[in-house]
């Protein structure tokens, strides 16, 4: 007898709903050194996670430039050089999620844009 488990494809897009619910449960983020929120952050990578869910990779790469813009925007002026470890985690979070998405999406795009988020998270917490 063969048994195979499958994940559910809710999964990813209920993580992502969980987050957004978060952020618009907590109290206001701080503001980076240029004054951008940093809670403003979080919500295009959970729209890139919730599309990536559905395999609607197009609107996923479309998210995911939305939140490089803020991302640079956050950036701009002095950086803290507390926050120098998670904002390179981002960085290479960034860089990897585009490029997953660039060659079509899939599971690589998913995991990908998985680790962005728990990098986000990670520099919002810091």
């Amino acid at each position: 007898m063969k048994v195979t488990v499958t994940q559910s494809p809710w999964r990813q897009f209920r993580a992502a709903l969980l987050l957004l619910c978060l952020l618009v449960l907590l109290p206001g983020a701080p503001a980076s050194a240029s004054g951008a929120p940093l809670d403003e952050l979080l919500p295009p990578v959970g729209s890139a996670l919730v599309e990536a869910g559905q395999s609607r990779w197009a609107e996923a790469a479309a998210d995911v430039d939305s939140f490089a813009a803020l991302w640079r925007s956050a950036n701009e002026g002095t950086p803290d050089p507390a926050l120098a470890g998670p904002a390179a985690e981002v960085d290479a979070a960034l860089a990897a999620a585009a490029e997953a998405l660039a060659d079509g999406g899939g599971a690589p795009a998913k995991s990908a844009l998985s680790t962005l988020a728990r990098s986000v998270d990670a520099f919002v917490t810091a």
